[in-house]
């Protein structure tokens, strides 16, 4: 509860402030914070990509170098536990085919590990007075995955199967503006995933799909809002022996606030639906709060954010930072004028 009203406030701080922008007008949206691995299940399989619906123009090549890391505890005593943090480190090249396509690969790097947050992320909740739901009973930084559903299957992996660097599963994707002026854009997303990845508790023939529609506005004080919504199909909608469900679906949020020509912030919220029906408390759906800040430098932007979940606490990341630099190869950002 305490994190819910916390939320509430600094949503209301952020929207009703002052805006300070300085010739924000003819400038696109910078965008959403692209952030996807929202859960350990949710992980290993396809998720909703926050890109902007803005199209880049035809020729123009981008490459966005992006780096997270998310500690996870998941504790119940009949289902499952997992404890592990995330490093991530992914590669995402967009190039304008035309002047309402864009086409993308995304090629992901994990490394799985018990990690340092521990002691830190028990700190700040007996700050707060938030329960550290049982994580005394592991040793801190320690690592395990070990899940059971309602029907008796199981699925474990240990610290010597799950420690170590992993190569992620590539992603495709081709992007449609479908409408753009100076105040709004709408774009359709269809995402591909190859199944490229070295972690075992990925499935080696899963071509998932996510399809998803991104809309911006632009409001009277300069404020963008991003409403991105997605489903993504499973090939193959199992884990081991655990069933998983054939689709779900995804809804993000988003506000970005100018503060100068050069720095923009961004506070956005990602629902994800539940993604299995067998396993009390992964079978809830997953709220993850994202709040950071873009910097752009010449042809560089710089994302900076702190990862948070809400409202339901299993199935997701306990905390987790999140940094990006972007690079524009060829012309400047377009403007709509």
């Amino acid at each position: 509860m305490k994190k819910i009203i916390l939320f509430i406030v600094l949503l209301r701080i952020y929207c009703f402030c002052d805006v300070f922008c300085y010739d924000c007008n003819n400038h696109n949206g910078w965008g959403p914070i692209n952030y996807h691995i929202s859960s350990p299940m949710r992980g290993m399989k396809n998720e909703l990509q926050n890109f902007v619906p803005f199209t880049l123009p035809r020729k123009s090549t981008t490459l966005t170098i992006s780096d997270s890391i998310v500690n996870i505890w998941n504790y119940n005593p009949k289902y499952f536990i997992i404890d592990m943090e995330i490093l991530s480190h992914e590669l995402l090249f967009n190039h304008g085919i035309s002047k309402t396509e864009t086409i993308s690969i995304n090629i992901p790097f994990y490394y799985i590990g018990g990690g340092f947050l521990d002691s830190t992320i028990e700190h700040f909740h007996n700050l707060l007075g938030i329960t550290n739901a049982n994580r005394e009973i592991r040793p801190k930084d320690s690592l395990i995955a070990s899940m059971s559903d309602i029907n008796g299957n199981s699925y474990k992996m240990d610290q010597n199967e799950l420690e170590g660097l992993k190569t992620g599963n590539i992603n495709l994707i081709y992007q449609k503006n479908l409408f753009q002026n100076i105040n709004s854009s709408r774009s359709l997303f269809i995402n591909l995933k190859i199944p490229t990845s070295d972690f075992l508790m990925d499935e080696k023939d899963d071509y998932d799909v996510t399809v998803s529609y991104s809309f911006s506005q632009k409001n009277s004080s300069n404020i963008f809002q991003y409403f991105i919504l997605g489903m993504t199909s499973f090939a193959n909608p199992n884990l081991g022996p655990i069933p998983l469900k054939k689709y779900t679906t995804s809804f993000l949020y988003a506000l970005e606030r100018p503060m100068s020509k050069t720095i923009r912030s961004i506070i956005q919220l990602q629902i994800n639906q539940k993604i299995t029906d067998v396993v009390p408390k992964f079978n809830e759906n997953t709220y993850i709060l994202n709040w950071g800040w873009k910097i752009k430098r010449k042809n560089r932007i710089f994302t900076f954010s702190i990862i948070e979940n809400l409202l339901k606490f299993d199935n997701s990341p306990d905390f987790g930072l999140y940094f990006s630099r972007s690079f524009r190869f060829k012309r400047k950002m377009p403007d709509l004028k």
